[in-house]
């Protein structure tokens, strides 16, 4: 059966002031025929998309035969076929189309009516010191830093990595060491009707290419720092990851994304994640770019049997963004846990997708994924979470919670569940309100300012996401860049 949860216990979690918007507030909890395939699109809409696609491609990276810059892996067969094959998907399927249910929310016209110039490698000198409030986190760190999607080695730490961890930049093993990529990239994301993996796939340039031996533990976390800086004509970066960990293995492995100036760029990253039986990755994702940049990121991670994912995602910045997360659990006895929170205002719009496939026995999967929305600014969560036949024992749960500090501002919460199994344990809910005005009362009856006392509040509602970061210096981290977010939406106490 499918059970198609389009919003499920969705109601103001508090209930002083006036009414507040929220998109999908009615409870819909039905049980629903399988969906029908897509209808094909229309000769006229195919070439609209095809045009509008070969138009986008030619004015920001060259003509659809070549690229106006170098990629890595030029020699190598099987490399070339993805990339033309991607770029096919691309030009046939183009950019996603509101139509399509999991875009519907997404303003992807911000990206498409823009036009980017791809950065040359080193174009601008930076020294250690200039970010050295980027990197003091944890000084124990294994640190890869990219500039404008390149990998700069002067500002990176690699030295101490031991000998039998692979931590390098993705160009240069597909220069000189493919063999150790060819099993995993472009197999694990998929580019047909995914145009900005298409992009990505076609276009890609650098990254970070992780490998952890077998039964190899890696106490000190693995920080990928991306610093972007455009200048005059808006950039657009293609970062390429790839980890792959071998049976036992555990590391964690942190992804921030910086803004250096000021000024627009689009940021289309992808990751591809292949966890072994037993396999433990810890991954942390930031995003803290400026107000005008637009950052599209997809994450995509296969598990083995026994294995653990856990992902905690955080969007603080950016005019646009939307983060993708799935996870296929193809081993019995995997676990997937993934968390969210993002914060915004004015007009910007944060997009929190995920999709967890259950394809085997006994595996559990959680979600919680938490929102703070100020001014217009507009915020949306899609969790799919898939349970295909024979996933007996399932134990899976969802949850969505968005916080409102405006009249203006949108929450869009879609939880869905699709059960095709028996013996399942499945929940899931979404709430969407505003403070606590008795909460609030309390507070300032007791002699704290109004202020204070709403980013006490505001803080204690974020707080949930960022206990869930199992390090000690970077949940601090986390913790100052939300506070000083949230004085700037509340102002000073």
């Amino acid at each position: 059966m499918i059970l198609d949860a389009k919003t499920s216990d969705l109601n103001q979690i508090h209930s002083p002031g006036s009414p507040i918007k929220a998109k999908n507030s009615s409870v819909s909890n039905k049980i629903a025929a399988p969906k029908k395939p897509l209808a094909e699109k229309s000769e006229l809409t195919k070439n609209s998309i095809n045009n509008t696609s070969q138009s986008w491609f030619h004015r920001n990276l060259g003509t659809k035969r070549e690229l106006p810059f170098r990629l890595p892996g030029q020699n190598l067969e099987w490399l070339q076929s993805c990339r033309k094959v991607a770029r096919e998907h691309f030009i046939k399927y183009g950019f996603p189309q509101k139509g399509e249910e999991s875009w519907k929310y997404t303003r992807t016209n911000l990206i498409t009516k823009g036009e980017y110039s791809f950065p040359e490698p080193l174009s601008i000198k930076l020294d250690v010191e200039e970010i050295a409030h980027l990197i003091q986190v944890d000084k124990s760190e294994f640190r890869m830093v990219f500039v404008n999607g390149y990998f700069t080695p002067h500002l990176s730490s690699l030295m101490k990595v031991p000998r039998e961890l692979t931590i390098k930049s993705l160009a240069e093993i597909l220069d000189n060491r493919p063999e150790l990529a060819e099993p995993y990239l472009a197999r694990i994301v998929k580019t047909d009707r995914q145009g900005f993996c298409a992009i990505n796939t076609t276009a890609m340039n650098d990254g970070a290419f992780i490998h952890i031996p077998a039964n190899t533990k890696l106490t000190h976390p693995i920080h990928l720092l991306y610093l972007n800086y455009s200048q005059n004509k808006p950039i657009i970066c293609q970062p390429r990851n790839l980890f792959v960990f071998d049976h036992n293995s555990e590391a964690m492995v942190v992804e921030n994304h910086v803004s250096l100036s000021e000024n627009s760029h689009f940021c289309n990253s992808v990751t591809e994640i292949d966890l072994g039986d037993g396999a433990k990755l810890n991954h942390q994702w930031v995003q803290n770019e400026n107000p005008l940049a637009l950052h599209i990121s997809t994450l995509t991670a296969k598990q083995g049997a026994d294995s653990q994912f856990t992902s905690n995602n955080f969007a603080l910045g950016a005019a646009l963004c939307r983060s993708d997360v799935d996870s296929k659990l193809e081993g019995e006895g995997a676990k997937c846990t993934i968390n969210g929170f993002y914060l915004t205002d004015n007009n910007r719009h944060m997009d929190f997708h995920t999709r967890i496939d259950h394809f085997k026995p006994h595996c559990r999967s959680q979600e919680l994924v938490k929102g703070i929305l100020a001014q217009k600014s507009r915020g949306v969560f899609n969790g799919k979470l898939v349970v295909h036949p024979g996933a007996n024992g399932t134990d899976a749960s969802q949850k969505n919670a968005n916080l409102l500090l405006s009249k203006e501002a949108e929450a869009d919460s879609k939880p869905e569940l699709e059960i095709f199994a028996d013996d399942v344990k499945c929940a899931h809910g979404a709430t969407v309100g505003q403070l606590d005005g008795d909460a609030l009362f309390y507070l300032t009856s007791r002699g704290i300012a109004k202020k204070e006392a709403e980013q006490l509040l505001t803080m204690g509602f974020a707080q949930e996401v960022i206990d869930l970061i199992d390090h000690q210096p970077w949940q601090r981290w986390v913790r100052e860049l939300i506070q000083k977010r949230l004085t700037h939406f509340l102002g000073a106490p």
